[in-house]
């Protein structure tokens, strides 16, 4: 208990210097005063603009690093989400060639369509 006692005491005396530096200070410069703020609300007020100013920056700072942080967890979000459907369903096996000749058919289709337009003289 008397350690407690003694760091509690040798920090009011540190905190009772400091205040006392920070007194003498501001009576030798008497220019020094005219920027204090004379009311609670003022300096409250004020420190919440600076605190504002300074995220703001922050955030502007961070924002890059955010985006490229964003982008790298989607994707290992969703590898590791196929990899779980995987594990959990199964590997789903898919006919090749299903989605390719369905594409490649219907311009084949459209490709036959505007010949015979142009060929009739039609408009395409």
């Amino acid at each position: 208990m008397s350690v407690l006692i003694v760091i509690w005491l040798s920090s009011l005396l540190v905190m009772g210097a400091i205040l006392g530096f920070a007194h003498y200070i501001v009576r030798r410069r008497a220019t020094a005063t005219e920027n204090l703020p004379q009311t609670m609300s003022e300096l409250l007020r004020r420190e919440t603009l600076a605190l504002a100013e300074l995220v703001r920056r922050g955030f502007a700072l961070f924002r890059p690093h955010a985006k490229h942080a964003a982008i790298s967890a989607i994707v290992v979000f969703r590898r590791s989400q196929d990899k779980f459907i995987e594990r959990v369903f199964g590997h789903i096996e898919i006919e090749r060639g299903k989605t390719a000749s369905f594409f490649l058919k219907h311009i084949a289709e459209h490709k036959e369509v505007t010949r015979g337009n142009i060929e009739r003289g039609e408009a395409v």
